[in-house]
């Protein structure tokens, strides 16, 4: 009897620390970097990214009558380049969280830029450059 139980004890705390190793494993694959933020130029607000959610800010910070845009991407190996352009829909001192894509693949490297405008009759075709922009803040990135 007592052999046995030795055994169990010995079984069962090899299985929980492999279980332990494996959940650690998991949860740090999943792990993102946020992004810092991007300010337009012009003062009107900034964009940023939040690993966790996958979401996207858009700060209206200004109350001038604008809004703040931001120009997003993200970039992994096997999906290319992908690009997107969201702003503030809610107006003066509000923050909106955007969603441009469904899923962004696990470690992919995400870049945002906030504009004060963007150029009459943009049209968001999802490819191009940051190039479309008026009032330009710095790219800053982070990790999917």
């Amino acid at each position: 009897m007592r052999m046995t139980a030795k055994v169990l004890g010995r079984v069962s705390g090899a299985t929980a620390a492999a279980a332990i190793l494996l959940i650690g494993a998991a949860a740090s694959a999943s792990a993102g970097e946020n992004s810092g933020s991007s300010w337009a130029s012009n003062g009107d607000g900034y964009v940023s990214f939040i690993a966790n959610g996958d979401d996207f800010h858009v700060a209206d910070t200004k109350c001038d009558g604008d809004t703040v845009w931001g120009q997003v991407s993200y970039y992994k190996s096997g999906y290319g380049w992908n690009f997107r352009t969201i702003h503030n829909t809610s107006g003066c001192g509000t923050i909106d969280t955007k969603h441009p894509w469904s899923d962004i693949p696990e470690g992919a490297d995400v870049y945002v830029r906030a504009c004060g405008t963007v150029d009459s009759g943009y049209s968001n075709s999802g490819t191009g450059q940051f190039s479309t922009g008026h009032d330009c803040g710095d790219t800053v990135s982070g990790v999917a």
